[in-house]
């Protein structure tokens, strides 16, 4: 559809050429008398498109106007029916670019009305979820809580220790005075692993560790070393928070040396070093008292 088509249509104009006005204007033509009748230069006729094309009247003026619409020269085209008719469309196009604007901001509205309606609604499930889950869990922890009591109970009731967690290990060896610090590297990496099954705190894992470097350290270098060691350490696992290492340190520094000639031979030092250890946790009333009663007759570094 043309623009022209479009604007016809909007105006509700039936006929290309005129316009609804079913007149068209010319000049009079070359006669003599013309200018002498007095009826004017112009004459107006009928539209030859929707009319017949006939004289219509003779005029003074080309000034003339239907419904707001001046009358074309029979010689005008579609150049100035375009232009008559954009001044006309203009209020109409106007009005319902105002409309469609009107209406997008109705539709943006809605749009952001739904999804904070969305948004709400989603919120709100969510919220309710989370405190069903919450009051899941609380009873889970309820109910959790009462078997852990009644288990604490139960094991209470025991007159033998039992334990959480039990783990023993042992570590023997002849070492070289030049290899103390690698060895004791490995011993500490080694228990490190151990410990760390039952201990959910790292730095107070981590400072046990420094603790017992220092100690098998003390322990080779010595010449005869023979000693027990019960050490505590704070944590989050277990009933009673707190796990317990047990070492068993054995040492005997011996002199190797031979003389193969009288400029040549060697002497060296090596530790006979041997170590048990013991990583536990207590579960019940009756192995918590064997580790106090243990801790008070040990020395706790």
């Amino acid at each position: 559809m043309s623009e022209i088509q479009s604007y016809m249509k909007i105006l509700n104009i039936d006929c290309p050429r005129c316009l609804d006005t079913k007149i068209l204007w010319k000049g009079r033509d070359n006669v003599f008398w013309a200018r002498m009748d007095g009826r004017g230069d112009y004459d107006i006729i009928n539209c030859d498109k929707c009319s017949n094309g006939g004289w219509n009247r003779c005029s003074h003026t080309t000034d003339i106007y239907v419904r707001g619409i001046h009358a074309f020269h029979i010689a005008d085209g579609e150049w100035h029916v375009l232009e008559a008719l954009r001044p006309l469309v203009k209020p109409y196009l106007d009005h319902i670019a105002h409309m469609e604007a009107e209406a997008e901001r109705t539709r943006q509205a809605d749009r952001i009305q739904q999804e904070a309606d969305r948004i709400q609604q989603a919120e709100a499930e969510a919220e309710a979820e989370a405190e069903a889950e919450a009051e899941a869990e609380e009873e889970d922890s309820s109910n959790l809580d009462d078997e852990r009591i009644q288990k604490e109970k139960e094991d209470d009731q025991n007159p033998m220790p039992l334990w959480s967690y039990y783990n023993n290990d042992d570590f023997d060896k002849k070492i070289k005075s030049t290899e103390i610090a690698v060895e004791i590297g490995k011993i500490a990496e080694r228990m490190y692993e151990v410990i760390k099954l039952s201990c959910g705190d790292i730095m107070e894992l981590t400072n046990l560790i420094n603790e017992l470097k220092m100690d098998l350290k003390s322990s080779m270098e010595s010449s005869t070393s023979n000693k027990t060691e019960l050490k505590q350490i704070e944590n989050s696992k277990g009933r009673f928070k707190v796990t317990y290492v047990k070492l068993y340190i054995s040492n005997q520094m011996e002199n190797t040396s031979c003389d193969c000639l009288e400029w040549c031979g060697w002497n060296t030092k090596e530790a006979h070093f041997s170590l048990q250890y013991t990583v536990y946790q207590p579960r019940n009333m009756a192995a918590k008292k064997k580790c106090d009663e243990d801790m008070s007759k040990l020395v706790i570094l």
